[in-house]
Order: C-alpha cells, then sequence, then structure tokens
C-alpha cells in the first residue's frame, strides 16, 4: 500500500495535490462570483456603483457597500437601509443566492461620536449589519448560510488616514471560500 501511495505522491496525486486543487477551486470560484457581481453592479446601478467595492481577500468574496457625502446608505444615525442600499443589497442577493458559500456581515461607522448618551457606535453598526442581513434574508438568501453578523465601530477604517470620511461608514459582506 505504501508504494502505491509514493506512486501517486511522486505523480502529484497525493493529499496536498487534492488540497490545491480545492484550493483553486475556491480562488476561481470566487473570482468568477467578483466578475459576475462587478458586471451587475455596473449594469444596475450607475449612479451609485461608486460605492460598491469588490475584492478577493483572503477567505472569500469582500463586497463593501460604502456612503459618501450626499449619498448614504443609511440616515446618519441611522440602522434604517435607504432605498439605495436595499437597491444594492437586493442585487447583491440575485448574484450570490446560487453560491452555497457562509456569509459574514459586518457594519463599520466612522469616528464621529455617536449624539446619544444611549446608543455609541457599537450599537449602531451592529444594527446596520443586522438590518443588511435582513434584507439579504428578504431577497433569498438562506438564514442558515448566515455565519456572523459583527459590528466594529470605527475600529476597522476603510480610511485609517481620515476617521471622519463618510467611506468609513460601511456595510461589508464576505462570502466564504468553503473549506
Amino acid at each position: 500500500m505504501t508504494g502505491s501511495s509514493q506512486i501517486l505522491d511522486k505523480a502529484g496525486g497525493g493529499a496536498n495535490s487534492v488540497q490545491d486543487f480545492k484550493n483553486r477551486r475556491a480562488k476561481f470560484s470566487s473570482k468568477e462570483l467578483e466578475l459576475r457581481l462587478k458586471t451587475a453592479i455596473d449594469m444596475n446601478l450607475q449612479t451609485i456603483k461608486d460605492q460598491v467595492y469588490i475584492n478577493i481577500v483572503d477567505g472569500g468574496l469582500k463586497i463593501q457597500i460604502v456612503d459618501k457625502e450626499g449619498s448614504l446608505m443609511f440616515p446618519l444615525g441611522s440602522a434604517e437601509p435607504t432605498p439605495k442600499a436595499k437597491e444594492i443589497l437586493k442585487i447583491v442577493s440575485e448574484n450570490i443566492k446560487g453560491n452555497n458559500s457562509k456569509i459574514v456581515v459586518e457594519g463599520h461607522t466612522d469616528a464621529a461620536p455617536f449624539k446619544s448618551a444611549q446608543t455609541t457606535n457599537w450599537e449602531l453598526s451592529t444594527s446596520r449589519a443586522s438590518a443588511a442581513r435582513r434584507e439579504l434574508e428578504n431577497n433569498s438568501i438562506d438564514p442558515g448560510r448566515i455565519a456572523k453578523v459583527v459590528g466594529y465601530a470605527d475600529q476597522d477604517l476603510f480610511i485609517p488616514q481620515n476617521p471622519m470620511d463618510a467611506r468609513n461608514r460601511r456595510i461589508s459582506i464576505i462570502v466564504l471560500q468553503p473549506k
């Protein structure tokens, strides 16, 4: 039995090759999903496509939906998505629902202190992440695919050199690579 195992390994068919194949397939799948999403965003969201960033990261595909001055995804201090945010989340949902990978939803804020003494950016970012999760589920994403919903407040800035930049207020959706 050892001899045949060595033959497979020498031929490139051992356990490492299987894992390498899975890694390559996952990267291809992420790249394919990235391309499909970028095309859908370009075709359907002409006026707000500059508020959606899509890139491959370690562990999956990251979709970031960001605010910009004059074009908010959530009203300031609110966890209720704007119609623009709902439109983006619908297009994202339509393009990731055929994929069975787990999903992480993150909420982020800028560094502006929250005006209410009862609520902080921690609660706001978590509430926004949960609102985005609800929108994904309302648009046919299986709730069982949601692996985590988390708020980061201003602790993971998109524009670290300018903590008050509107783009720091964002939702990140990570479509995880299968393990």
